[in-house]
């Protein structure tokens, strides 16, 4: 998933990059524990 930053500010980029981060380490949490 691409944020077009273009759009955001620096802080709202950075959140949603953290967001989108612990979303995808949350993912690959369940397919490694299921």
């Amino acid at each position: 998933m691409i944020w077009s930053s273009s759009h955001l500010s620096r802080r709202e980029s950075e959140i949603l990059k953290l967001i989108a981060f612990e979303y995808s380490n949350r993912e690959i949490a369940n397919k490694l524990y299921i």
